[in-house]
């Protein structure tokens, strides 16, 4: 039960971000895509100076987050 959850969760969170079922032959096609300069890039825009050092917070559905900003500062992460 618990793998056919999972399945129904990943194809929910494709249509919510992509308005359809991704074809796992066009995800593995995406994935081949990515290089090290691309990853290079995006890790820059996440973590590097550009970022602002701020942390991210992303939750899907309705989650209590409770103090979030308690826990970054315990944890040291990003300025909040």
């Amino acid at each position: 039960m618990r793998g056919v959850k999972r399945c129904a969760d990943g194809a929910f969170a494709q249509l919510l971000v992509h308005n359809r079922k991704i074809p796992v032959s066009e995800m593995a096609d995406k994935i081949d895509a990515v290089t090290a300069e691309s990853l290079q890039r995006v890790a820059l825009r996440v973590f590097g100076p550009q970022s602002g050092g701020k942390p991210t917070v992303l939750a899907m559905g309705r989650h209590d987050l409770g103090d979030w900003q308690a826990q970054f500062r315990k944890y040291e992460v990003g300025t909040v």
